[in-house]
Order: C-alpha cells, then sequence, then structure tokens
C-alpha cells in the first residue's frame, strides 16, 4: 500500500470516527469518550474535556446551567443530555 493511501485511509477513518461520535448522545454518568467540547441539548451550554479528564475516567455531570441530568431537570438521569460537538 502506498504511502499516500495509507495516509488517506486514516484519515478518512478518524473523519467517520469523529462523524459518528458526533451522532452519539451521553447521559449523566457516561465515562467521557474523548477529549473535547460537549454541548448540552437541551439549553446549548458547552464544557470542554481534555484529555487529562478522559484519562481519569471522568464521567459526564448534569448541566450546571439548566440542570438537564437530574431529577429537577427538563431531562432526567437517565436520559441524554450532552453532545460531541
Amino acid at each position: 500500500m502506498s504511502e499516500n493511501k495509507r495516509v488517506r485511509t486514516a484519515y478518512e477513518t478518524r473523519i467517520r470516527n469523529e462523524k459518528n461520535m458526533a451522532e452519539t448522545l451521553y447521559k449523566t454518568g457516561d465515562a467521557v469518550p474523548a477529549a473535547g467540547r460537549y454541548q448540552c441539548v437541551v439549553c446549548g451550554f458547552i464544557v470542554e474535556y481534555t484529555r487529562h479528564h478522559v484519562d481519569l475516567g471522568v464521567a459526564f455531570g448534569e448541566c450546571s446551567v439548566c440542570h438537564a441530568g437530574t431529577e429537577d431537570g427538563p431531562k432526567k438521569a437517565d436520559e441524554d443530555v450532552w453532545k460531541a460537538i
């Protein structure tokens, strides 16, 4: 396989994985899968997680603005709250 084809294939795989991650929704308590920015699907609040957070196994919490992900919020703890952006 040529070097250009290997690079193109790796790039296409990365783009496909990023697209799949962007389409996935996460609940409060789910482990943060990758460093990046995540948005509350209710109010639009954005939180950023670093590689350090991922390495520590940090989990998504409730939205600090609208309290989605809690029993008092517009979405309960067992409902999807966060999406990768």
